[in-house]
């Protein structure tokens, strides 16, 4: 009798360890989905989604700035991964063909047989980052030295920062839960758009649409663009 109760009792533990597992995972969703909205409700934005079927997604204008935060998943099964994007847009889009991003193993590669097309004459700047753009003048003119100073600390702290003609994106591996870092990101990457954009005299934003390139989904994870 004891024996054929072995495989009902096993089958019965299987389930309910699986029970508690979406149990768990429901519960943790809920509480990263409250912490993205009393995030959203603190900063003024608007926050949509966050159900099981849809994805969160906060936007609106954060300090004069269009701001856009979201997730999206790439790849299927085992090899299946979420991410989050923090993107802030500029109100005046470039026309320069400006790209901005970390250096890294190939950039640096490329930096030696003399791939990079601008260099500013900041070192350290020049050191961290690659620059393109089809206007080496216009983009000088927009790498003034406030800029290079926050952008080239930034970069310092979250290597994914990338600065194109439209704003400034940065996607972290998985799901952020930790509002004060994103917070912190908004911040830091709308003190940069402020500055691409002349300071305090930037007119106040509106949503960031879907041509947006910044937005440009799904994001290649590499440096470069």
């Amino acid at each position: 009798m004891l024996d054929d109760l072995i495989p009902v009792l096993f089958i019965m533990g299987g389930g309910a360890f699986f029970v508690g597992i979406i149990a768990l995972s429901v519960m943790l969703h809920k509480r990263n989905i409250a912490r993205w909205q009393a995030m959203a409700d603190k900063l003024g934005l608007t926050m949509t989604g966050g159900t099981m079927f849809q994805r969160p997604e906060i936007s609106g204008t954060y300090r004069g700035q269009p701001v856009r935060l979201y997730t999206y998943t790439q790849g299927s099964g085992k090899n299946r991964h979420t991410y989050t994007c923090t993107v802030v847009g500029l109100n005046r889009p470039l026309a320069l063909g400006l790209r901005v991003y970390k250096e890294g193993f190939f950039s640096k590669i490329g930096k030696a047989v003399g791939t990079q097309d601008i260099q500013t004459g900041d070192a350290a700047f020049d050191d961290r980052v690659m620059i393109k753009g089809d206007d080496e003048d216009g983009v000088l003119e927009v790498l003034t030295p406030d800029v290079r100073r926050a952008l080239g600390t930034l970069v310092g702290k979250e290597p994914g920062i990338q600065l194109d003609d439209s704003g400034m994106k940065q996607t972290n591996s998985g799901f952020v839960s930790d509002t004060a870092r994103l917070t912190y990101l908004l911040d830091a990457m709308v003190e940069v758009c402020r500055r691409v954009e002349g300071g305090e005299g930037a007119p106040p934003g509106t949503p960031l649409q879907d041509g947006f390139r910044v937005m440009d989904l799904p994001d290649s994870g590499g440096n470069d663009w």
